[in-house]
């Protein structure tokens, strides 16, 4: 498979946004993106004590929910993919006033953040593909950083022609690739880039399937 043809595949969150009508992306959105980095917890799950025969308590472990934005598309997404769904538990703070769309079939999906459904207006994305004929590896332009549960990401940092790129970090589990893309202003450092899209593919992973 040529590496134009693997790279078209690849970008299923811009399939997404054509299909949801996806106009622009603004440049406040994404200039408020870089200065409100501080994370966005979802509420936990409620923990229950469970008793012994002793009547001694034990926590049972309990794992965060994903964040509340993606609450509304879940049940939607969870009828209409066979996928895994790894969605973030924590986001930065400024993408807490965003809608989720969804997108998806029954070998991929795709959940975007605008931040004026009306118009479009694209913040991030969150997408997955079932892909047997390659892996995460094979696309190009990208560099290794470590992830959560020992996981390899391939992060491609922001890249301006005649219009700026999104960040993009991609993992591959279970033959699935999984891809983070976000909007962020293009004169932010590329270690910067890395600090604030790492943390949600973290929580991603930590979290499992939704």
């Amino acid at each position: 498979m040529s590496r134009t043809r693997m790279n078209m595949r690849i970008g299923f969150a811009i399939f997404a946004l054509a299909t949801l009508g996806c106009t622009s992306c603004g440049h406040e959105t994404a200039e408020k993106s870089v200065k409100e980095t501080q994370p966005l917890h979802s509420p936990a799950t409620a923990t229950t004590n469970l008793r012994s025969d002793k009547g001694s308590t034990q926590p049972r472990e309990t794992r965060a929910l994903p964040a509340n934005v993606f609450l509304s598309v879940l049940e939607d997404a969870k009828k209409q993919t066979q996928l895994p769904l790894l969605l973030p538990s924590e986001l930065p703070t400024s993408y807490s006033d965003l809608s989720a769309a969804l997108v998806a079939e029954a070998d991929k999906y795709a959940i975007n953040l605008l931040a004026d459904p009306d118009t479009g207006r694209y913040v991030a994305g969150f997408s997955a593909e079932k892909e047997e004929k390659y892996s995460a590896a094979d696309i190009g332009n990208t560099k290794q950083v470590a992830l959560a549960k020992n996981t390899i990401g391939f992060f491609r940092p922001i890249s301006c022609g005649g219009s700026c790129s999104p960040i993009n970090l991609w993992w591959e589990q279970s033959g699935i690739l999984y891809n983070i893309q976000t909007i962020m202003s293009s004169d932010t450092p590329e270690v910067e880039q890395e600090k604030f899209i790492i943390p949600m593919a973290d929580s991603a992973i930590l979290g499992g399937s939704r």
